[in-house]
């Protein structure tokens, strides 16, 4: 989900370096960090010594062979880059900021009606199974204990009210408020051998704060964000981008929305634009101008943002006043945020072989680290 020029702003500040996309004969490639010798995809030598249990655990899914079971091993590393453990467990799809819950897909899927999830714990006991979530749009918030997801009023998850849902495992899930509908309509049948896939539109979850007391949720059909405050269901703000993101696409191209973990800012990229605006949901305002193809992700602070420069180049800055603090080799950034720091993990597609992602933990002062290469992650 991405975004057009906003109107009527007259002062942004602009920020950031070159936007070329192209190489040319003087631009040098930065270099990313060395590996470690001991660095692999393969759980099993990451270390000689396993931990039980470790505060901040970053996880990631070791991409191997499993015979199509879907039950890939996890591995659990700190934020120094040891590894802690292994866990048995395969499809998860979100995992809390420090690492100590993960909301995975259940066995057996049926493929008809909602997905089955299980929550879990980082020693892999189950705390709650949930068959409620609409579509996996689902986030941990930011006290690492509750999930916030959204709820569709039909059993069958295929159309209908869409519920801003607050639940702590094991005990009863509290609906927060309705944010509007989930739209389910299946094509006409093509004369050709192909069946068109029935589509599903609904609001998106782009943050969940329990420190700040708010979730920050896109209507794609309507093309707002709004603020919805978690303790009593009541909309803080709406702003409104004045096209809808509904089928997710515009005249502009793709779009897509990345939000501080606080749901205060929301980075709009768009494809093809000339860049990307910060926008403060709470003041309804353009925070910065970013040139850059694309924001990745901000620090879990909101100071720090992982840019995708241009077609080569991965930037971490402080966005608000544009300082550098580390340039990365590569393209189409994944990042994950260490808990109240400023401190990022970057992914960016492997070198090394033809499938996942290298990482590299970059910290406050711009000094960055390997960690892992060629892996699978999962969200959060």
């Amino acid at each position: 989900m991405r975004w057009r020029r906003f109107a009527g702003i007259l002062l942004v500040p602009v920020l950031a370096g070159c936007s070329s996309d192209s190489a040319t004969g003087s631009q040098v490639l930065p270099v990313n960090p060395s590996p470690l010798a001991n660095v692999t995809y393969d759980c099993a030598i990451l270390d000689g010594t396993t931990r039980t249990s470790t505060p901040e655990a970053l996880f990631y899914l070791e991409p191997f062979d499993d015979g199509g079971s879907g039950q890939s091993r996890m591995c659990a590393l700190d934020w120094d880059g040891k590894f802690v453990r292994q866990l048995e467990r395969g499809l998860a799809v979100q995992q809390s900021a420090d690492g100590s819950r993960l909301l995975a897909v259940d066995y057996p899927v049926s493929g008809t009606g909602s997905t089955p999830y299980v929550i879990v714990d980082d020693g892999d006991h189950v705390l709650e199974r949930l068959s409620t979530i609409w579509n996996g749009e689902a986030i941990w918030a930011d006290d690492n204990r509750r999930l916030c997801y959204i709820q569709d009023s039909n059993p069958l998850g295929q159309g209908g009210l869409a519920y801003l849902v607050l639940q702590l495992p094991g005990s009863a899930a509290r609906r927060v408020a309705t944010i509007g509908g989930i739209n389910y309509s299946a094509p006409p049948r093509s004369n050709g051998p192909v069946v068109p896939i029935p589509f599903m539109a609904g609001p998106h979850l782009l943050a969940c704060s329990a420190s700040a007391d708010r979730a920050a949720v896109l209507d794609p059909a309507k093309g707002t964000v709004a603020l919805w405050r978690l303790s009593d269901g009541l909309e803080l703000r709406t702003h409104a981008f004045g096209h809808p993101f509904y089928p997710f696409q515009n005249p502009a191209g793709s779009e897509r929305l990345v939000a501080s973990s606080d749901g205060r800012y929301v980075a709009d990229d768009v494809e093809g634009a000339d860049g990307v605006p910060v926008i403060d949901l709470v003041t309804d305002s353009v925070a910065a101008h970013l040139v850059a193809k694309s924001v990745a992700g901000f620090s879990s602070d909101s100071t720090r943002a992982v840019l995708q420069l241009n077609t080569q180049v991965v930037e971490v800055m402080d966005w608000r006043s544009g300082r550098v603090l580390k340039q990365l080799a590569g393209t189409y950034p994944y990042v994950f945020s260490r808990p109240a720091s400023q401190v990022v993990l970057v992914g960016v597609p492997s070198t090394r072989r033809q499938f996942g992602l290298d990482l590299y933990i970059v910290r406050d002062d711009g000094s960055a680290f390997e960690v892992a290469r060629s892996v699978e992650v999962i969200g959060r």
